[in-house]
């Protein structure tokens, strides 16, 4: 492939990735993307006393896995293609990495309006769960 190919197959290929993971973040964050793109990470983290680290960790490697999976055996077993699970390992990477730069700064920023809004939203839905929870019983 020359290069001039390949840097148009990267840049289609890089703009698609983000179209999936726009189109993805509404159902992952419950439509609190504008406060929280890492919601889904922190409500499954809190539900299970990990840290959303964790669960970024075990969502990307059932990709990862699969991609093992096509190394060795050179074929994939289900419906998902291949360029989708890639699409979802760099997704799920740049999720890690935007995830852990907001941790390390938003110590320097925390006056940040959003924080307060996120957690005054948690505290809101943990309080419905209640309610739901205690119904059910």
């Amino acid at each position: 492939m020359k290069s001039k190919d390949f840097m148009e197959f990267r840049q289609d290929f890089i703009n698609r990735c983000f179209a999936l993971s726009d189109a993805k973040r509404i159902e992952y964050t419950e439509n609190n993307q504008k406060l929280d793109v890492h919601t889904n990470f922190r409500r499954i983290g809190n539900e299970l006393s990990v840290n959303p680290v964790k669960v970024m960790g075990v969502y990307l490697l059932k990709h990862v896995k699969s991609l093992i999976t096509f190394f060795k055996m050179g074929k994939t077993f289900s419906n998902e293609t291949l360029e989708s699970r890639i699409m979802d390992i760099i997704n799920y990477l740049i999720l890690l990495i935007s995830y852990l730069h907001y941790e390390e700064t938003k110590v320097q920023d925390s006056d940040v309006p959003e924080d307060r809004l996120f957690l005054e939203n948690e505290l809101q839905l943990d309080q419905e769960q209640k309610e739901l929870n205690h119904v059910n019983l």
